[in-house]
């Protein structure tokens, strides 16, 4: 199997160089990446437990779900969310596994189904992160890339 390697976005460099100060979710951004960057930008489930533990320590947790997607087969979800000055954020970890195709299922009647099944690979996991921040009681989400501070 071939790793890809994106390139790593200059604003992660500044990151790890400057840690922000006073200012309370370029802190958890900053945990955030920090963690995605020494592990090569990928976010595996040791890494999620890491970046779990230095939330809790530096933030008060509100609540921890644990599940699975729907219509997902071997799919693991879960979600933090905690309290910050700049109110509330929610983290996502996500690990599924990788599509390798799909398969389209139609006919050509009029009125006729269309139906898509995907294909997933039995062995190859794709595991990724998602931050939301809450406004106005609606989660938006944060880019963690392009992110500045």
């Amino acid at each position: 199997m071939v790793e890809h390697r994106s390139p790593k976005p200059v604003v992660w460099v500044r990151f790890l160089l400057l840690p922000p100060k006073n200012n309370h979710l370029a802190m958890v951004v900053f945990v955030i990446l920090q963690t995605c960057y020494n592990i090569r930008n990928s976010m595996t489930y040791n890494s999620w437990l890491d970046l779990k533990d230095k939330i809790s320590e530096k933030f008060q947790v509100e609540d921890y779900q644990k599940g699975i997607l729907e219509d997902m087969p071997d799919s693991h979800l879960e979600i933090l969310i905690f309290k910050s000055q700049n109110g509330k954020i929610k983290l996502e970890w996500i690990s599924k596994p990788r599509v390798l195709g799909e398969k389209t299922l139609y006919s050509n009647r009029i009125g006729g189904n269309v139906k898509v099944d995907r294909i997933y690979s039995p062995d190859e996991k794709v595991e990724f992160l998602k931050a939301y921040q809450e406004k106005d009681r609606v989660w938006e989400e944060i880019n963690l890339q392009n992110f500045n501070f």
